[in-house]
């Protein structure tokens, strides 16, 4: 019965919103991804980072959401392990966009509409990678309370 008390802490936190929540960043990092790929005025670099973190975040989440519907130790445990990743990745994403310098990137002209895009989509994705950095390290600390409070058999 300790068990389920000691998992029933990670029902606590609300997971399920999260976890839904980092699924539409996720999905939004990769759209976002496609408008910068699309546009030609972004470096390689970022769109891994665009790709690669929405695929990150949209797995974490769902293994939050899944964890959260199926109440078990090793789901706990694996949504722990993926939220400290998508942590990592979203920190990384944060230092990277707030470094970026779009005319690094090939954008010369500060008043063209490529501009304009590249810096709201930057903009945009910047405050959805310090929201997942947030909200990983949340759904980290429930997963982490839930599988250490765990006796262990």
């Amino acid at each position: 019965m300790a068990r389920s008390s000691a998992l029933g802490n990670f029902l606590k936190g609300d997971t399920k919103a999260l976890g839904t929540v980092q699924i539409m960043i996720g999905v939004l990092h990769v759209l976002f991804g496609i408008v910068m790929a699309t546009s030609g005025e972004s470096n390689g670099v970022y769109l891994v980072l665009f790709f690669c973190g929405g695929l990150i975040y949209i797995s974490s989440g769902a293994l939050s959401v899944a964890a959260n519907n199926n109440l078990n130790k090793c789901l706990v445990s694996g949504t722990l392990g993926m939220n400290i990743i998508s942590t990592i990745t979203a920190g990384i994403a944060v230092i990277c966009i707030s470094k970026s310098n779009p005319f690094q990137l090939g954008v010369h002209h500060p008043f063209s509409n490529i501009y304009i895009i590249h810096q709201g989509v930057i903009g945009v994705l910047l405050v959805f990678s310090i929201l997942e950095f947030i909200i990983s390290i949340c759904v980290s600390a429930f997963a982490c309370r839930a599988v250490c409070d765990c006796p262990q058999r």
